[in-house]
């Protein structure tokens, strides 16, 4: 694989892997945003939720009675036409007379609804309620309403009046100085659902064992329902309400689950849905205009990479082309040399080889030549050591020679290739003719040194036959001498007889 190609699947690994991170940490923001913005408005749906149930509270509570100094109260009034006095009669007629113009403008004012008031002992003296009546055994005691006989102090909560809910305050009222009884204000939870459905735009439900209310501007409850665990004799809701959101004919809801616990021991429940589904799509579509915004980027490095790496590998490959006709002998190849990065240093070391080959085509010009100045020498000394052989051998080493000198001769084919290799049949004859010189006058130097030999060894047996015949030479002389000696007078007579003949 070309470096090019491993660099473009390198960085295209990289983009993909990149790519791959992007789109899982894209998915886990996605769910972590999810997560915000579930917890966000289920946060503010409880902040507005307990604002408007403050608001009640507090609106019911500065009507109430208490003892602080400098309060107003119509319950710290004294006097014979007071609500006190009525409320110590025990006389519905004249609660009502001290009791109405108060109650109506309360009732205008959307303050409360029902206003009910017990004695010390917890039982109802008197109910008072603009709509249709309240049945009076559903909150004929105190205590089933707030948990207590007679209210100590100020205290609001949650309760259930005639199967409806409200909220309602409770506080003591005092005559004398004692407590004489406990006066209730209650609201209906019906107006408050319908105005925290307005300021949070979610819907809410708030149920208890068959008893529930809730409103209906986003979503239907039937699908939401099947969601929990609820039965029609209980209506409590069961272990999914940790579900924080939920998808309901293609629209996503949040869930915000809360529980109390009322007077007498009744589990309530109330559930928060909001439609979150423009919400969660204007985050996605963020996320689509970053992934589209992300990969374009990559698109654009890709295309810059992929750009860069072609106008950088062009001359690269230029030099690979030069290199390989250099290495196949063509030295009229130009390469360009005109950049400082590693591609014009390979470059440089190129043109460094081409020059080196250069060199090399010139002395190999000149050892040919040389070469052929040596051949001449050896053909012309090989004729003068053919003089030397005998003739039967000299005939084929002319001839040899003849061969030799033809192909010296004959036209040899021009080859740009300065690597190819000379032609080796002028060296072979040449070869072969020294071989045969050499054959030759390693036979004739055999013959040479067997006739040496031989010539030695006759020479010594002639030398020993020689050494012979001197030896019986020597002796015949020798048995000459003797027998003249014995014959012939002695010397000294001689000399005397033939003084002057004597020699």
């Amino acid at each position: 694989m070309l470096l090019k190609t491993r660099i473009s699947v390198l960085f295209a690994t990289t983009f993909l892997l990149i790519a791959a991170a992007l789109v899982v940490q894209s998915q886990l923001a996605r769910d972590e945003i999810k997560r915000a913005v579930v917890t966000e408005l289920s946060l503010g749906q409880s902040v507005i939720w307990d604002k408007i149930l403050r608001s009640t509270y507090d609106s019911m509570s500065f009507y109430a009675y208490d003892s602080k100094p400098g309060t107003a109260s119509i319950w710290a009034l004294r006097g014979s036409r007071s609500a006190i006095a009525a409320v110590k009669t025990g006389d519905s007629r004249k609660i009502n007379r001290a009791l109405t113009k108060f109650y109506g403008a309360l009732v205008e004012s959307n303050v409360l609804d029902v206003l009910a008031i017990y004695d010390a002992e917890g039982a109802l003296i008197h109910v008072m309620d603009a709509e249709q009546p309240v049945d009076e055994r559903t909150i004929g005691e105190l205590s089933g309403l707030t948990g207590v006989t007679l209210a100590a102090k100020l205290d609001g909560g949650l309760g259930v009046i005639d199967n409806r809910f409200a909220a309602h305050v409770s506080f003591p009222i005092y005559a004398n100085g004692r407590p004489i009884g406990s006066v209730l204000y209650a609201r209906w939870l019906t107006p408050l659902l319908d105005e925290f459905s307005r300021a949070a735009e979610a819907d809410i439900r708030v149920l208890a064992p068959s008893i529930s209310e809730q409103t209906e501007t986003q979503t239907s409850w039937s699908g939401i329902e099947t969601l929990f665990d609820k039965t029609a004799s209980a209506g409590q809701v069961g272990d999914n309400t940790g579900l924080d959101t939920v998808l309901l004919g293609g629209a996503t809801f949040s869930l915000n689950v809360r529980t109390l616990t009322i007077p007498p021991d009744l589990p309530v429940t109330i559930v928060m849905v909001r439609n979150v589904s423009a919400s969660l799509a204007s985050y996605q579509q963020i996320f689509v205009y970053v992934a589209l915004s992300i990969a374009g980027v990559f698109a654009l490095i890709g295309a810059a990479s992929y750009l860069t790496l072609l106008r950088g590998f062009r001359p690269l490959d230029d030099t690979i082309a030069a290199l390989n006709a250099l290495a196949a002998g063509n030295t009229d190849v130009e390469v360009a040399v005109g950049r400082r990065d590693e591609v014009g240093r390979i470059a440089a070391t190129v043109v460094s080889f081409r020059e080196t080959i250069l060199n090399f085509a010139r002395l190999r010009r000149s050892a040919q030549e040389n070469r052929l100045r040596q051949e001449r020498t050896v053909i012309d000394e090989t004729i003068k050591l053919a003089g030397l052989l005998p003739e039967e051998v000299r005939a084929d080493l002319l001839a040899d020679v003849h061969e030799m000198e033809q192909l010296k001769s004959r036209p040899q084919q021009q080859s740009d290739n300065v690597f190819e290799g000379d032609d080796e049949s002028a060296m072979k004859l040449l070869g072969m003719a020294f071989g045969r010189i050499s054959k030759e006058i390693k036979t004739q130097y055999e013959k040479l040194d067997f006739l040496v030999d031989e010539r030695t060894r006759k020479i010594a047996e002639t030398q020993a036959e020689l050494e012979d015949k001197h030896k019986n030479l020597i002796a015949s002389l020798n048995y000459a001498s003797r027998i003249q000696a014995s014959i012939l007078p002695s010397s000294d007579d001689m000399q005397t007889v033939f003084p002057g003949c004597y020699v």
